[in-house]
């Protein structure tokens, strides 16, 4: 395998994945202020953030999978990348609609004591 390839894949990740730290700093906004702000409501919307979240587990599995068989061709890392972003779209679309947030959400209803 070209682990500069590899290497490359690895950063691009981080940065994607570190996407989604923008709704850890507008998460600790609202709880300081006792309900979701309107710029944590503008980033929850948003897809991009959802998904890489939701893409870390299947990640990680494929990480820990591709370091225990060591396979000698990108055949088994290209099938797995297919899962796990097949799995990430999924959550990504699944879970908003199991636990609706927004105007719906008990937190952004709640007020400041």
């Amino acid at each position: 395998m070209d682990y500069t390839l590899l290497k490359f894949l690895h950063v691009l990740g981080a940065v994607l994945t570190g996407v989604g730290v923008v709704s850890v700093w507008l998460t600790r906004q609202a709880l300081e202020v006792g309900h979701f702000t309107e710029a944590l409501e503008q980033e929850r919307a948003k897809l991009v953030p959802a998904y890489t979240h939701f893409l870390d587990i299947p990640a990680f599995i494929l990480l820990i999978a591709l370091g225990t068989l060591k396979p000698q061709s990108w055949s088994l890392w290209a099938w797995g990348v297919v899962r796990a972003a097949s799995v990430a779209a999924c959550l990504t679309y699944w879970i908003p609609r199991m636990y609706p947030w927004g105007s719906r959400s008990p937190m952004s209803r709640s007020t400041v004591s």
